[in-house]
C-alpha cells in the first residue's frame, strides 16, 4: 500500500500512532506528490503519476482510492476518463462490487459518493467499500490462475 499525499508529513491528519501502525504494516507514504494523471491497458489502472519537489514520478498500482474531501471534485472526475458522476456531481458507483466506479478498479465511497452525512454512516460505508474493494482483488486474482 502506497499513500500519496500532497502535504508533507507534519501537516497530515493522522494521529502519530495510526501513522506508526501504518508505517509497522509496510505502507510507504510518498509525501509532498501531487497526483497528475492516471495511466491505464486495457480498462484498469496500471499506476499514478505525481509531481514531487524533485520532479514527476510513476507510481504502480491495480487499485487507486482517492481521498477528495466532502464534496465531489470536478477535476479528477473530469481529467479522468471512464468515472462517471450524477446529476449533483457525486461519483456514480456499482452495488457489485460494491464502490467501483464506472472506471473499471477505481473504488469511491463516502461523501464523493453520498451527501455529507455522519461519521457512522461514513464509517459503514467505507467498510462496504472495503469488502467490495476486497472481492474485487480476490476475483482478479481467480481469474489470473
Amino acid at each position: 500500500v502506497k499513500v500519496i499525499y500532497r502535504r508533507k508529513e507534519e501537516d497530515m491528519p493522522a494521529t502519530k500512532s495510526e501513522y506508526e501502525d501504518a508505517l509497522k504494516e509496510g505502507v510507504q507514504f510518498y509525501f509532498e506528490s501531487a497526483p497528475l494523471a492516471y495511466s491505464g491497458k486495457d480498462g484498469e489502472v496500471t499506476g499514478v503519476r505525481v509531481k514531487t519537489p524533485h520532479g514527476e514520478v510513476v507510481h504502480d498500482a491495480d487499485v487507486v482510492l482517492v481521498a477528495i474531501g466532502s464534496k465531489p471534485a470536478r477535476r479528477i472526475v473530469s481529467t479522468t476518463a471512464g468515472i462517471e458522476v450524477d446529476s449533483k456531481g457525486y461519483v456514480i458507483t456499482r452495488e457489485k462490487p460494491y464502490g467501483m466506479t464506472t472506471l473499471r478498479g477505481v473504488f469511491a465511497g463516502g461523501d464523493v459518493v453520498h451527501q455529507p452525512a455522519t461519521v457512522v454512516k461514513a464509517m459503514k460505508e467505507a467498510k462496504k467499500v472495503a469488502d467490495g474493494m476486497a472481492a474485487y482483488v480476490d476475483a482478479k486474482k481467480l481469474l489470473e490462475v
